[in-house]
């Protein structure tokens, strides 16, 4: 019955030009271009109304190089996500229409090669409490490095263009390698077992914790991808202190020894405090241990 009374007024919230429209983009509203080098290409559209649970087909039409997309958006809160994963490089075209009305929003965006960071292998996939391992990849020279296991911060050893030695933390949980340089997330997920001091692995706690953010910086109503376990679609992001728009899109990956973890959307609160501080997962009482995060 919730759903059957809230479509008319969903769809008359959305009847207006300002209720419906683009907001992550590198270029100004109402149309123009830009350049991006993500990795992941993310197109996100502000909704009239909370619609989760509704289609997108039911509310917007929306275009990739003249292909209708409306079928891979997702929707969470206020907000929907087109994901296009990887992003292909070269420039592209995105067109936003009314469900059945007039074209609202058009722009091209062209995708650069990917230069930042990226995180390929850790080695060995499963250590001691204390232990040294060794990160692989490319772009870790560009700036200071940090280094989580499971969320918690290793201490850094050893650093060059293509690789960081750490110490697993005491306090480390399977779950993600997270590696910042510089304030930026390096691109790729890869697992990691701890062991304790008798070489027992680690069990996975039972607490909603966050394992990495990507990226690691974000403007306001610019979507970033959270990983992390014991968390739902009910779970408030909380940048800052704010709460963002709900989680949503929720995907199960596996990471071998390390277990699975959750992925999800979040959209950065458009009333979050500008500059650096943290990001953290919250049902209003409960709230997970938080990762750097800096709203641009």
């Amino acid at each position: 019955m919730r759903a059957f009374l809230l479509v008319p007024l969903l769809l008359a919230a959305c009847n207006s030009e300002t209720t419906l429209v683009v907001v992550d983009r590198l270029a100004p509203g109402g149309g123009g271009a830009a350049v991006s080098a993500r990795p992941v290409l993310d197109v996100v559209v502000r909704l009239g109304a909370d619609a989760t649970g509704f289609f997108p087909v039911d509310l917007m039409r929306l275009l990739f190089d003249g292909v209708d997309r409306t079928v891979d958006v997702v929707i969470g809160g206020n907000y929907a996500v087109l994901r296009l994963s990887p992003a292909p490089a070269g420039a592209h075209s995105f067109e936003l229409y009314r469900r059945r009305g007039p074209l609202l929003d058009t722009f091209t965006w062209n995708v650069a090669p990917f230069v930042g960071p990226r995180l390929d292998s850790v080695a060995p996939g499963s250590a001691m409490v204390g232990g040294s391992v060794t990160l692989t990849g490319s772009g870790f020279g560009a700036g200071a490095i940090r280094v989580f296991f499971g969320g918690v911060e290793g201490a850094v050893t050893g650093s060059s263009a293509t690789t960081v030695t750490a110490t697993v933390p005491a306090a480390a949980v399977p779950g993600l390698v997270y590696l910042l340089v510089g304030g930026e997330a390096a691109e790729g997920v890869v697992g990691f077992l701890p062991l304790d001091g008798a070489g027992v692995a680690v069990p996975r706690p039972t607490t909603r914790l966050l394992f990495g953010v990507f990226p690691a910086h974000g403007g306001r109503e610019a979507p970033t991808r959270v990983y992390g376990i014991n968390f739902d679609d009910e779970d408030l992001p909380r940048f800052n202190g704010e709460n963002g728009s709900r989680l949503f899109d929720l995907r199960t990956e596996s990471l071998g020894l390390a277990g699975d973890v959750l992925h999800a959307f979040a959209v950065v609160h458009h009333e979050a405090p500008l500059g650096p501080g943290t990001l953290a997962l919250s049902d209003g009482r409960n709230h997970s241990p938080t990762l750097p995060f800096t709203v641009d």
